[in-house]
């Protein structure tokens, strides 16, 4: 199980770069919403917040290779981000 996560992990890091679970978490929203909005007993309660909670992993990973260039730090390693913006305040 370990290789598999790993291979995959790899595989999104290496291949994708990221942009395919961007646009997976870009997709998804509206398809959670279109089903919340109306058709709200198709999918039960339970399975929707977790379909919801799979969407914002999703969503959070895909925009974590973002986050460096949004807040304006280039290529600095994630282990000065913390440096970085105390030294701005």
């Amino acid at each position: 199980m370990r290789s598999l996560l790993t291979d995959t992990y790899s595989a999104f890091d290496n291949i994708y770069s990221g942009w395919i679970l961007w646009n997976l978490f870009l997709a998804f929203i509206p398809l959670l919403l279109s089903f919340r909005l109306f058709r709200p007993k198709a999918i039960p309660k339970p399975w929707f917040w977790l379909a919801c909670g799979v969407v914002g992993l999703t969503g959070v990973v895909g925009f974590w290779s973002r986050v460096p260039a949004i807040l304006g730090i280039g290529g600095a390693c994630w282990a000065t981000l913390s440096v970085e913006i105390a030294a701005r305040y």
